[in-house]
Order: C-alpha cells, then sequence, then structure tokens
C-alpha cells in the first residue's frame, strides 16, 4: 500500500494495462475477457461474497494469472484500495437500475453507478481512460446519459463515437443499440448469468455507451 493506503499496482502486477469490471456478478464475461487478453491486469469487484467465490473458481479452473478479485461495496472498493490515474478501462455490465419492478419510488439498495461513483472513476482512470456500460435497460441508459452528460458539461468526460452501428444522443451522450465490440473494450462476447436469463425471458435489446476521460476543466 501507498502512503494513502491505495493498492501498489506496478509493484504487485507488473507495469501492463489494469482493467476494471463492477459490478463483476459470477465472473463469466471478466474471467471470458482476461483468458484472450494476458498482457493485461483484470480486476473484478463485486458485492456478494458468494458470486465473489465463483469467481475465484472461475479463475482456478482457467488457471487465470491476470485475474484480481474484491468483494466489497464497489465505490468503497474504489475509493480505499484503487490509487489515481491507475486504471486503463472501466466496465459495467448490466448495472442494478435504482428503480424496482417499474417503480421509481421503491430504490433497490444494489444500485450503484450514483454520480458519486461517476466522479469516482474519473479519479481512478488513467489519462484518456475508457468507461463502457451495457444494460438491456433503456430507461436506465437513458438516465444514465443525463448524469453522465451532467459530468461532460463540467469537462471530465467526453463521448465516444462508434461508427457503425445505431444510436441516439442525449445530453450529449451516443447511447447505441447493441453488443459492445473490442473497440468498446469487449474483447470477446460472453454472456454473463444475468444476461442469459434476461433473455429468455424475452429481453433481448442490448443498450450501451461509451464515455472516455478528460481532464477538468480549469
Amino acid at each position: 500500500l501507498d502512503a494513502t493506503g491505495h493498492l501498489l499496482w506496478k509493484e504487485l502486477f507488473g507495469s501492463g494495462k489494469v482493467k476494471l469490471e463492477l459490478g463483476a456478478g459470477s465472473g463469466e464475461w471478466v474471467a471470458a475477457q482476461a483468458e484472450m487478453d494476458s498482457e493485461s491486469l483484470w480486476v473484478a469487484v463485486e458485492l456478494m461474497r458468494d458470486r465473489a467465490h465463483s469467481i475465484l473458481r472461475r479463475a482456478i479452473a482457467k488457471e487465470l494469472q491476470n485475474l484480481c478479485i474484491f468483494s466489497g461495496d464497489a465505490l468503497e472498493m474504489l475509493r480505499r484500495l484503487i490509487p489515481g490515474a491507475s486504471i486503463s478501462h472501466v466496465f459495467v455490465n448490466f448495472p442494478e437500475p435504482p428503480f424496482v419492478s417499474g417503480n421509481e419510488a421503491a430504490e433497490s439498495s444494489f444500485h450503484m453507478m450514483t454520480n458519486e461513483m461517476f466522479l469516482e472513476m474519473h479519479r481512478v482512470l488513467e489519462k484518456a481512460g475508457g468507461i463502457t456500460i451495457l444494460s438491456d435497460n433503456q430507461r436506465y441508459m437513458r438516465s444514465l446519459a443525463e448524469t453522465a452528460g451532467g459530468l461532460m458539461e463540467q469537462g471530465l468526460f467526453g463521448s465516444v463515437d462508434v461508427s457503425g452501428t445505431s444510436s441516439e444522443t442525449l445530453h450529449g451522450v451516443s447511447l447505441y443499440q447493441g453488443w459492445p465490440n473490442k473497440h468498446s473494450g469487449h474483447l470477446v462476447k460472453s454472456s454473463s448469468y444475468f444476461d442469459s436469463h434476461w433473455a429468455k425471458g424475452k429481453r433481448v435489446d442490448r443498450f450501451y455507451m461509451q464515455l472516455r476521460k478528460k481532464r477538468k476543466k480549469g
């Protein structure tokens, strides 16, 4: 740990790029990426300990030497352990919306994509580092676009244009329909438990946004 209590990535894991998935579930997606991208260190953050154990078992089964697992609240893990400007890309796949079962008054305790989370992601990202957020919930993604757009107005982020995919622009943020590809950091398509579960329920549309860190104005 450094003087502030944050991990010293390079001393622990070498000089490769560090890529982070927040809310990694049982680890299907992050393990597939780590297996494909052995040059980078992949970090999985998952709140539920049983799911974190599933990621560990998956990493052992695949003999992955480049996958690190943290179990705990994502915002607290970033604040307490991750040094500033140390992450090349943050991935968030199927985050929990704040509203439950269509009732916006019923707030989910698992909602993590708050304004504070975006600010913390900005802190840990290296210069021009990226964020890719994927969801099956268009209404929620539009809400996140509003949050991200407010931070873009402050000069913290820019929206990344992805050619060849349909999109709408909300609050300056390009929202795409479909699956992210390698240009958005998804090196291999891999479905999570939640993705497969929702697909069986005919929720097959996918929406994503990609942001890039910019220097803060002033």
